[in-house]
């Protein structure tokens, strides 16, 4: 899967279940999205859009319930990646699917950028 470590056991990465979320403190989404992967020529950054149709959080009374959707959080047993990049596309006026967009940079990369 996507988050878990490349040197991580078969033991560990079956007994713990990565999850998305479309709230920073929300439960799990339902829905299983449907996944694109891309990479940059150099192999510095890339890309994962995540499409979710029908998730649980377009439905009528979500927002109202249980407030705007903030982001999208994946969550595994090494910690916790976050992005805000949503769109939520509509046909006939009503809410069809959300996309997500996780931008993806290399160790190299996040540490010359001090995000580590």
């Amino acid at each position: 899967t996507l988050l878990f470590r490349q040197d991580a056991s078969p033991e560990a990465a079956c007994s713990v279940v990565p999850t998305l979320a479309f709230r920073k403190d929300d439960a799990p989404e339902a829905a299983v999205p449907d996944v694109a992967l891309t990479r940059s020529r150099d192999g510095s950054t890339g890309t994962a859009t995540f499409r979710f149709d029908n998730a649980t959080v377009l439905s009528l009374d979500d927002v109202w319930d249980n407030g705007l959707l903030t982001g999208l959080w994946l969550r595994d047993e090494e910690g916790e990646l976050h992005t805000r990049d949503l769109d939520v596309e509509f046909e006939r006026g009503r809410p069809a699917r959300v996309v997500a967009i996780l931008v993806l940079k290399s160790v190299q990369v996040q540490q010359s950028q001090g995000v580590w």
